[in-house]
């Protein structure tokens, strides 16, 4: 794998797809689409504009026009980072190396 592919991956925005599908499951009448902005201290939902994403699901589901084109999936923030482990002897020279490398957190 090339350095770039590998930057690309570790460099990227943690995001989740999630399932038209899973919106509608989980949505009924008395679902009030206002209360995903309370309490939501990640200002990536107001960014992601989560909200405007599940009221166009909405919007789609109960237009009758099959024909128009439906979001496959909502985007919202992830709670993850991406990252690698790293193993090596810690008495062996790699070992080392990677102990005294400023740039890579200990955990």
């Amino acid at each position: 794998v090339s350095e770039a592919v590998v930057h690309q991956r570790l460099c990227s925005e943690s995001l989740l797809l999630i399932r038209r599908e899973d919106v509608l499951q989980r949505w009924t009448a008395d679902t009030s689409v206002d209360s995903l902005a309370q309490d939501v201290s990640d200002p990536r939902w107001t960014v992601l504009d989560v909200q405007g994403q599940v009221r166009q699901v909405i919007r789609e589901e109960e237009c009758e026009d099959e024909r128009k084109p439906k979001m496959s999936h909502i985007v919202i923030p992830a709670a993850y980072r991406s990252g690698v482990t790293l193993f090596a002897l810690r008495h062996s020279d790699p070992g080392q190396e990677l102990l005294r490398a400023p740039e890579l957190p200990l955990l």
